[in-house]
């Protein structure tokens, strides 16, 4: 009888709870096909539609079922040890039954009975805190699906809600965690790619090459081939069942990010595409999945191409240290060699001056940067680029170092008035105890809740007796903090026009004791140019007008530097290069 009951129950498990596997997991499989035909067709379109929501419902769908099946698998396998711990108990209780005449045979079965008894209530406990856990991750992912994530933790000095950026960014990526034990270990592979290269990018991208006849049909046909890419070694390379195929050798090649007028123009195949143009013309066409990716794949193919292009991928990858303040200028052999790799030849050595000056990441100390944030005024890593781009309206203002045209007159200004040391000198003037800057190794979510503190929460600028801690929503204090930035524009102090917006000042506030005039109607007049270039990229409205209808520029003719900041205003309002 014990044995029939034990193959019955064991019997029961797999039936009812290991044969509804596969039919689940195809499910998982067809609606995740339905949400990849439905992002494809998404990132074709030339403008948001109304097709984004039915994305948004495959996606929910897809992630929801995948949700499902990692946790039903997960409970499979806790109802496993729970079902072999009964059986086992059933056994023992038989054993027991059988040998009850015998004293010595009790005796020995005792101690086992026992161990069975307390394993049958861990696994029971650990059976219902597996599913308390994992509904707690449903709830994050479905917040997350539905774009009602909070930001990451505040310092306990923040003073007031986040400013974020209003416009919601589309991303396929998810940051909850759902993976099993075994997709969490390491792959071998990746590792062995780490140590052979600093350099490392791998992710999904759309595949949409038009320069061959099969590729342009194919791109006719609305249709795009997503695989797994991987960079290492100077050298691009598509991952499949088959294993790492060589795609492209980058030495010698050429990367272009693609713009509207691309996409109108039918070159490189829709939004977030850029291009790969091999030293014989041949183009490779990718689409990334979103800005934040398109940025880091551009910047990691640049990079590559860029030591090939001078011949040091044996050299390490850092740019030379900053030199000491007695040192007169950087050597020319430095400038001459960090000059070509700029894309603009005509502001080429102010770009490498400004590298020079700003070696290693704002953020995180990271040893090759390659973005700017101008209304800021610092130079950044990709991967902290990304996260500014998406977390604030200040950081999002960025520019890449190496890719993008400069106006002469902001690389100026960066060089002159601002950069990382002037920048950090205030936004993290006095981090609360427990904060500590991350490293470049840090992980993506340590390096997010650095910046949040940063400049979301303003929580790093200390409470010294020049930058008095103070309610954000009284009026008296958002009136200081505005008064302080007219006051340091007419002083022309950067650092000063830093403080105080940091402290939620308005670059538009009007000055009832002064005509109506904005800190920048105040700096025009006084003719301080680098206070001029700081309002423009924070805010700055060149057209404001005062008490008597005048606006910034008008007001700068009076001022011996009017030419300068006649330039700065004018060139602003082009837009092309702010």
């Amino acid at each position: 009888r014990a044995a029939t009951a034990v193959a019955g129950r064991l019997s029961k498990f797999r039936v009812h709870e290991v044969g509804n596997v596969a039919e689940f997991r195809a499910r998982v499989w067809r609606l995740g096909e339905v949400y990849e035909t439905r992002l494809a067709e998404t990132l074709r379109q030339e403008e948001e539609s109304c097709e984004a929501e039915s994305l948004e419902d495959a996606r929910t769908r897809f992630e929801t079922a995948r949700f499902a099946l990692v946790r039903h698998l997960n409970s499979v396998d806790a109802k496993k040890r729970l079902v072999l711990c009964e059986t086992y108990a059933a056994v023992t209780t038989a054993l027991v039954e059988y040998y009850r005449r015998g004293h010595e045979q009790l005796a020995s079965t005792a101690a086992e009975r026992a161990a069975t008894a307390r394993a049958l209530a861990v696994e029971s406990e650990r059976r219902d805190l597996d599913d308390s856990l994992w509904e707690v991750v449903l709830d994050r992912l479905e917040a997350e699906l539905q774009g009602e994530l909070p930001p990451p933790g505040a310092p306990g000095s923040a003073r007031a809600e986040a400013r974020l950026v209003a416009r919601r960014q589309w991303s396929t990526a998810i940051n909850t965690e759902v993976s099993s034990a075994s997709t969490l270990a390491a792959s071998s592979t990746d590792l062995a790619h780490v140590r052979d290269e600093g350099i490392l990018k791998q992710g999904y991208l759309h595949r949409r090459d038009v320069d061959s006849l099969s590729g342009l049909v194919e791109t006719l046909a609305h249709r795009s081939r997503r695989k797994w890419y991987r960079l290492h070694n100077g050298a691009l390379f598509a991952v499949d069942d088959a294993g790492d195929r060589r795609l492209c050798d980058l030495k010698g090649c050429a990367v272009h990010r693609g713009y509207a007028k691309h996409f109108k123009a039918g070159i490189l195949g829709g939004p977030f595409a850029f291009a790969i143009v091999r030293p014989d013309g041949h183009k490779l066409a990718f689409q990334a999945e979103n800005d934040d990716e398109l940025i880091k794949w551009i910047s990691a193919l640049r990079r590559s191409t860029q030591w090939h292009r001078l011949g040091l991928s044996d050299a390490p990858r850092t740019l030379p240290e900053k030199r000491p303040a007695a040192a007169a200028s950087p050597a020319d052999d430095d400038l001459a060699r960090l000059a070509r790799l700029a894309v603009d030849a005509r502001n080429a050595k102010l770009v490498a001056k400004l590298a020079l000056a700003n070696p290693r990441c704002a953020e995180c100390g990271d040893a090759d940067p390659d973005w700017v944030a101008t209304a800021v005024g610092c130079v950044v890593c990709a991967d902290c680029a990304a996260i500014c781009r998406k977390l604030t309206a200040t950081g999002a203002k960025l520019r890449a170092l190496w890719l993008d045209r400069w106006s002469p007159l902001m690389l100026h200004y960066l060089l002159r008035a601002a950069g990382n040391d002037v920048a950090n000198s205030v936004w993290e003037a006095s981090p609360p105890n427990g904060w500590l800057k991350p490293v470049p190794t840090a992980p993506p979510v340590v390096k997010e809740e650095w910046i949040v503190a940063k400049y979301v929460w303003c929580g790093f600028i200390g409470d010294d007796a020049t930058l008095k801690l103070a309610d954000p929503n009284r009026t008296d204090a958002a009136e200081a903090a505005s008064r302080d930035l007219a006051a340091a524009a007419l002083r022309g102090d950067v650092p000063g026009l830093m403080r105080a917006f940091a402290r939620r000042a308005s670059p538009t506030w009007q000055d009832p004791d002064n005509r109506l005039r904005s800190p920048l109607h105040v700096a025009a007049l006084a003719g301080r140019a680098d206070a001029v270039a700081f309002l423009l990229l924070n805010g700055g409205d060149a057209h404001q007008h005062d008490a008597d209808r005048a606006t910034p520029l008008s007001l700068a003719s009076s001022s011996e530097h009017a030419v300068a900041i006649a330039q700065l205003i004018l060139e602003h309002e082009q837009g092309e290069l702010w």
